[in-house]
């Protein structure tokens, strides 16, 4: 009677174990489909709208580019001409 209580046992969690692996896989599968649709809809985003990608990129970089042109002409106003411990 002890062999069959841990027999019953042993098939309820293996019955137990392989639901729970089917819902997991399940889950992967899903959700590695829908990932994978999103990658394609961000594919197209960027396809179709590059001009405006671009333009936002190129729009950065001139932001920044200014940004560090200004910080240098500041830093380069604020010197000392007699200052020789920085030349």
């Amino acid at each position: 009677m002890k062999i069959q209580k841990q027999t019953l046992k042993f098939f309820i969690a293996i019955i137990v174990s392989s639901l729970i692996g089917g819902l997991l896989g399940w889950f992967i599968i899903h959700f590695e489909t829908a990932i994978f649709h999103g990658l394609l809809n961000f594919q197209n985003l960027i396809l179709h709208n590059n001009l405006y990608i671009q333009f936002f990129i190129f729009g950065l970089c001139a932001l920044l580019i200014l940004i560090i042109f200004f910080s240098v002409k500041h830093k380069l106003n604020r010197l000392d001409p007699n200052d020789d411990a920085l030349f």
